[in-house]
């Protein structure tokens, strides 16, 4: 991730305040590879406290910039699916996703 401190103008909704940006940068996403993997007891009782087993599926989305770590997790009395989307941004796209919030809180 990439921290961003962005100062808003002296007018507007948010005059003169500061918003900071923790975002993926398109970076990460040239770095991430699609993927699928399997553990038992992922990552030292993260998921559940007693025996699990843990499967990671990575995809990417190229049009969109956008990854999806799928986790999988099973253990004796239920079976969950964790999705966890990551938006890459490059600086032009993150600073028009900026906008359009700044935009929608007027």
């Amino acid at each position: 991730m990439e921290p961003e401190l962005v100062t808003w103008p002296s007018s507007g909704p948010i005059a003169g305040g500061s918003v900071l940006l923790d975002v993926y940068s398109l970076n990460v996403f040239e770095q991430r590879e699609e993927a699928v993997s399997y553990e038992e007891n992922p990552p030292s009782g993260f998921w559940a406290p007693e025996k699990c087993y843990g499967f990671l599926n990575t995809f990417r989305y190229m049009d969109a910039k956008v990854v999806l770590d799928k986790y999988t997790i099973v253990d004796p009395e239920r079976t969950r699916t964790v999705y966890n989307w990551l938006q890459c941004f490059s600086p032009e796209s993150r600073c028009a996703a900026s906008s359009r919030w700044l935009d929608s809180q007027s």
